[in-house]
């Protein structure tokens, strides 16, 4: 295959090699980058094979019009446009088309490279009859790479219609045409797709009943993972499915519900029977007959078929991407790559490993297995895109690439690699990937950094430009390049002009060499003038950095330069970051200062927060494109690299945040500018004793600036007043803590109400009947603080619940919010888990069984053969009880929870046996009951009241023994006597709770900028997860705490916070939702000195730009609008596009706001 990103080396010119075996002339680093963000595009799209030979022969035809739609495509902007485009292209080709000798219409090359193009968009557009049709036409094509890629998607196609016979022949064909070595990790990825395929096709297909019950079984499996926090447990195993394979599933299982043709619809969303005979008519006459039956069985057939499939897991592999292959059977999952851009939620999600089980198990399919890593002591996620580190072994240059956990160790490395060469490992060296392996093999100086085994792999800091030497066992082992430093003169504290030692040298003014006097002095003056005079010069500093960072020269802004006014090209999911740099590009005092190359004299480039100055240099130079020159878009390639070395998040080519990006960049900047060299110690723990604001908030400001000052400090850092009051010794605590941009919350004025039932572990104490009346946004987590609260209860002990015919359904997570809770439209119990003294014996870890005891009496009605039928009698009830309790322990637990439900029948039920009547009045004029004794002679009934019952179903009986199960969550039945009348328990007996607030405030869907900043200046108390230490009661606390700004930058940055991170049940667990409420902001005079404590100045702004974000978090995009200072136009920045905003900058789509000072 042709790994075109892989496979290049740079020249002594800095021109990319390409090692290809079609490929073997040089291209500039422009054309690379330019080919390589085409290949990134590709991979988003459809698996392509070989993007860069599409490139390069749409060039050869010189069709301006293919390379407009070609961009198109790379840009992903609308399939259902582009492809009308390229159809009417075809179409005028068609009608241009000449016939050969044997009066046959000749199907040209350009005509080939369009239905290629419209493949791909009728694929994208989920249309995969039409993309069926077009690729199995494609495959006559008389190019072999343009062959290839026909059939591959045609394989594609063909599974996504559930085609797998027809699939299957297509891949046997796809195996006979390639080459073998050209294209062996496909052939590879290719056999494993047949392989799973034919065992699915062995399988027999389930019934309605077997999908209903395997769609219980799912669903319950998903509760479990999330009640479970299985995603938090470090080392646990993930597996990816893909989004658009569950949603199939989800179809399939409620096929009920849809009819053929609604199945249809939904799958393939865009299939259109017109479009697909329209392209049948046109492409038939280039058709032999053979070609033509064959296409017209396409048109024809039926896909009704198309839910029950094998889970295509290998749609997100990329199959072009070479690695070492570690046959370690645990580590067989490093040895495929996922394609970039994948989101979670957009393209796949996560499920456990008893949910693949299950899945697998039904449907087969590709595994893609990940691993939970610990991120940082709170912090734990799913590491979805393994670290790739290109290598080379030393003294060989064969380039290769391998995949490891990124919190693995460096030994775990080295091991791997070992294992995969079957060699010893001395070194492994890091290097920039154009190190000049012959200078190396004749210095045996690496000019690069040993790697030390304790490391992890991220803390070793392998940037996207790096590569690993990996020295074998030689002869001739590497050693660090030193650094040369040059002498003045062979002896060691020597005079510069005569030699001589002297225990008392002087220095030169330039402070670079040494005299014995002034006669030697003057003697080498003419010597060293030069040197003195450079040194000397107040420029020397920036002029050093400019060489080393290779620093462009200042702008110089002509008539025809752009002024900012300029397009940034999307590099694949960048349109975050462009929105971003055009904001900040906007900011003309900080644009001047770095296009004039004032920055170069604040370079810090020995700051260890920074990246060297190499930040702030890539910035510098990406804004000279923007303002200098005249073109219509730039490319930010060099400064999405930089950012990308050091800062993991943003490398790769997943949609990011705006705002995120924008804190990175600013603080990136800050550091790289810092002009503090040498960061003193300073001391802000000071306690709050009434001092006055302007003398603590002077105090925090001046440590602040003796460790931070530079020009991000001078525009966008503002203050803020912090006050947080414990709840319990009322200590208070003030700070006043710097900021860059302001996060405000969107106040949603949207109120719902919950009813739910407040159940009490002691059964003695009736339940409530609660109403509520909450904001829509509440979390449960604060639904169950503010009714704990009331109660003066530990809402640590409490869980909400979802029932569904009486029976336990679901827990709801913390993060679930009321409006959740109300889609689902259930009953919701709030259960006290546990009661401290009811439940003193639990083992302090939490191991712990868990009882669901389900409550049922005989029906007077009889059921199959004349049997008994049971009813249920009640909501479940659950228990803890230690591991090591017995059958015994439970029947007392059980008695205690059934007793004041028992004693109920003295009042409700006239008629009871005589020795359980006289047992009840017993029980009940014992004054401290004697759990115990009272329990044995319940035992001694002629009746006994009640029966436990396993699932089989089995009595369960008192015994000394100890409780046997396989599983620490128990589901028994406790089924009532037929002497006894249920409803004469008041078992479902409840009260009104009087803390019911049923107030219904009015909703309302916008807001204005002022409402968010007087909810962020609103007191609050902290969560459960943000405690704050309490210096005086020496223990962390849910305080109340207090934001306030005490004053306000130049540069004023205000981010909406429209994105709340959430997790749901079901089939996708989207990260989070959005909330896309009108926001009513300023253009001008925005007059914030009513939320600013400080009033030295006045505080009224200005917009000058907006960051908008459109669609949702994982399928949105990015745009800008900025106003020009050149001209104070509004325009409106979109990617590459540029053009003159005609409406006001004021939408829903607003994120992050810019607003400059007046003065």
């Amino acid at each position: 295959m042709i790994n075109f990103l892989h496979d290049f080396n740079l020249d002594s010119k800095n021109q990319i090699i390409v090692n290809t075996s079609t490929c073997k002339n040089k291209i500039t680093n422009q054309n690379f980058q330019q080919q390589l963000i085409i290949y990134f595009f590709f991979k988003q799209i459809i698996q392509m094979l070989g993007c860069e030979k599409i490139l390069n022969t749409i060039k050869e035809l010189g069709s301006k019009k293919l390379e407009k739609y070609y961009t198109q495509i790379l840009e992903k902007q609308d399939f259902g446009e582009i492809c009308d485009n390229l159809r009417s292209h075809l179409t005028e080709s068609i009608k241009k088309a000449r016939k050969n000798d044997k009066g046959k219409y000749i199907y040209t090359k350009e005509m080939s490279i369009l239905e290629l193009l419209i493949t791909i968009c009728y694929y994208n557009l989920n249309d995969f009859k039409t993309a069926l049709l077009l690729s199995a036409h494609g495959e006559q094509d008389e190019e072999p790479d343009q062959q290839i890629e026909f059939i591959w998607i045609n394989i594609h196609c063909l599974q996504k219609l559930n085609l797998l016979n027809e699939c299957s022949a297509q891949i046997d064909k796809f195996i006979s045409l390639i080459d073998k070595d050209e294209f062996k990790s496909i052939e590879t990825y290719i056999k494993e797709k047949k392989d799973y395929i034919m065992k699915f096709q062995q399988k027999k297909k389930l019934d309605d009943i077997q999908l209903a019950e395997l769609s219980q079984r799912i669903f319950g499996l998903m509760q479990k993972q999330e009640h479970d926090n299985y995603f938090t447990q470090h080392g646990y195993p993930a597996y990816l499915v893909p989004v658009s394979w569950m949603m199939r599933f989800n179809q399939l299982t409620n096929m009920h519900l849809l009819t053929k043709q609604n199945i249809q619809k939904v799958v393939i969303d865009s299939n259109s029977q017109l479009d697909l005979e329209q392209m049948f008519e046109q492409i038939s006459p280039f058709c032999s007959l053979e070609m033509k039956e064959r296409l017209t069985k396409i048109v024809e057939q039926e896909t009704t078929d198309l839910l029950q499939c094998p889970i295509w897991g290998d749609d997100l592999i990329d199959p072009t991407m070479t690695l070492s292959i570690d046959t370690l059977r645990p580590k067989l999952y490093t040895n495929y790559r996922l394609k970039e851009g994948l989101r979670e939620g957009e393209d796949y999600i996560v499920v456990s490993s008893d949910i693949w089980k299950v899945l697998h198990q039904n449907f087969e399919g590709r595994e893609i297995r990940r691993f939970v890593i610990r991120k940082s002591d709170k912090v734990q996620q799913v590491e979805v895109n393994l670290r790739l580190i290109p290598y080379m072994l030393y003294p060989f240059s064969d380039p290769m690439y391998v995949q490891i956990i990124s919190n693995e160790l460096v030994e775990d490395l080295q091991i791997k690699l070992k294992r995969i060469h079957n060699q010893t490992i001395i070194n492994m060296w890091k290097v920039q990937q154009d190190i000049d392996m012959n200078k190396l093999s004749r210095s045996l100086q690496v000019d690069g950094t040993r790697l030390h085994n304790e490391n992890t792999i991220d803390g070793s800091e392998i940037g996207i430009n790096d590569m690993l030497i990996v020295e074998l066992t030689t002869q001739s082992p590497l050693s660090e390049k030193q650094q040369i430093t040059q002498k003045n003169s062979g002896v060691k504290n020597a005079c510069r002009s005569c030699g001589e030692e002297h225990s008392k040298l002087y220095y030169c003014e330039c402070k670079s060499v040494k005299y014995c006097g002034k006669l030697c002095l003057e003697k080498d003056r003419k010597f060293h003038q030069d040197d003195c005079r450079k040194i000397l010069n107040k420029d020397q500093f920036a002029n050093d950095q400019a060489r080393k960072f290779k620093i462009k020269n200042q702008a110089t802004l002509g008539p025809n330069s752009n002024y900012g006014i300029c397009g940034l090209q999307n590099l694949g999911n960048t349109c975050f970051m462009n929105s971003s740099l055009q904001c900040l590009s906007h900011v003309t005092e900080l644009t001047k200062y770095m296009i004039m190359n004032e920055f170069v004299a604040d370079l810090n480039d020995k700051n260890p927060l920074g990246t060297g100055g190499r930040l702030a240099c890539a910035y510098s130079d990406l804004l000279k494109d923007l303002w200098e020159s005249n073109q219509n878009s730039v490319s930010p390639w060099n400064l999405k690299n930089v950012i990308g070395k050091y800062a993991s998040q943003f490398s790769g080519y997943n949609q990011q945040d705006s705002q995120e990006l924008l804190s990175y960049l600013l603080d990136g900047l800050h550091e790289d500018l810092n002009r503090v060299k040498r960061k003193p110690y300073v001391n802000n723990d000071i306690e709050y004793k009434g001092q006055p604001d302007p003398e603590l908030a002077s105090f925090f400001w001046n440590n602040h600036l003796a460790r931070n000052n530079s020009i991000i400090t001078d525009l966008f850092t503002g203050q803020f007043k912090s006050q947080v009051q414990c709840p319990d010794c009322r200590f208070i605590s003030v700070t006043f803590d710097p900021f860059v941009s302001v996060s405000l919350p969107i106040p949603n004025k949207e109120y719902l109400s919950i009813t739910f039932y407040l159940v009490f572990r002691d059964s003695t104490t009736i339940p409530l009947k609660t109403q509520l009346r909450f904001p829509s946004t509440t979390l449960v987590s604060d639904i169950i603080e503010y009714v704990t609260k009331q109660k003066n209860l530990n809402m640590n002990y409490f869980t909400l619940y979802s029932l569904v015919d009486n029976s336990i359904d679901k827990p709801m997570p913390l993060s679930y919010t009321l409006k959740n809770l109300k889609e689902s439209q259930n009953y919701y119990f709030l259960y006290e888990e546990i009661d401290p003294v009811i439940d003193n014996k639990l083992d302090e870890k939490g191991k712990n069984y868990e009882f669901h005891i389900e409550y049922f009496d005989i029906s007077q009605k009889r059921g199959y053969e004349n049997r008994p039928s049971l009813n249920k009698a009640s909501y479940t009830r659950f228990f803890y009880l230690p591991l090591n309790a017995t059958y015994h322990d439970l029947a007392i637990t059980l008695y205690k929870i059934n007793r004041p439900f028992l004693l109920l029948l003295l009042d409700y039920q006239q008629t009871l046996p005589i020795d359980f009547d006289k047992f009840l009045k017993h029980i009940k004029a014992a004054q401290v009951p004697n759990y115990e004794q009272e329990y044995q002679m319940m035992t001694q009934l002629e009746k006994e009241p009640y029966q436990l019952y396993d699932k089989y179903p089995n009595v369960i009986k008192s015994t000394k023994d100890q409780i046997q199960s396989g599983q620490t969550v128990i589901f028994y039945q406790l089924v009532f006597n037929q002497f006894i009348r249920s409803e004469c328990l008041k078992l479902n007996r409840c009260a009104d709770s009087e803390f019911n607030n049923i107030d219904q405030p009015q909703k309302q869907n916008q807001c204005n900028l002022f409402d968010c900043l007087q909810q962020f200046c609103q007191e609050e108390i902290l969560g459960q997860e943000d405690q704050w230490y309490c210096s005086k009661c020496k223990q962390h606390k849910r305080a109340s705490k207090k934001m306030e700004i005490y004053k306000a930058p130049n540069i004023l940055i205000l981010h909406l916070k429209r994105f709340r991170s959430s997790r749901s049940y079901g089939y996708f667990m989207s990260g989070s939702s959005k909330l896309s409420v009108y926001v009513d902001f300023p253009v001008s005079q925005f007059d914030i000195n009513n939320f600013v404590l400080d009033k030295s100045k006045s505080y009224v702004y200005d917009l000058f730009a907006v960051s908008n974000h459109y669609g949702g978090l994982g399928g949105g995009h990015y745009t800008a609008y900025a106003k020009s200072s050149n001209d104070n136009r509004w325009y409106d920045f979109n990617d590459a596009s540029v053009r003159d905003l005609k409406s006001s900058p004021q939408s829903d789509a607003a994120y992050v706001l810019f607003y400059r000072l007046k003065q």
